[in-house]
């Protein structure tokens, strides 16, 4: 999604900033294209090639909360990978098996 429209574009042309949709395939298994934070839908993702587990993982959505930063001295949180917000990052490369939108479209959107 990107000036108001959502476009076809290849991964090369990606910016930061974009919204991507993500989809499997027609096969049952699509690539996200680039690391991305889920903000709305669940997936279903494979993960094996990055961390050899064969037991697909659930991604979530990021919900924004006000409060404090994981400093505690107020603000807004640190996104953290590898461990809090983990169930919400989907990284390049990792095999997207099923997607599922609230309110029925079938597609999840994150950001670039």
């Amino acid at each position: 999604f990107r000036s108001g429209a959502w476009k076809c574009l290849y991964t090369f042309d990606l910016l930061p900033g974009d919204l991507i949709e993500l989809l499997p395939s027609t096969g049952g298994e699509g690539t996200c294209p680039c690391d991305c934070v889920l903000l709305s839908g669940t997936c279903v993702v494979n993960e094996a090639m990055l961390t050899g587990e064969s037991v697909p993982q659930v991604k979530e959505p990021l919900v924004a909360r006000n409060g404090s930063d994981s400093s505690g001295a107020g603000g807004e949180e640190r996104l953290s990978i590898d461990k809090k917000h983990k169930r919400h990052i989907i990284f390049g490369g990792t095999k997207i098996i099923l997607t599922d939108k609230t309110g029925g479209s079938g597609s999840a959107v994150a950001p670039v």
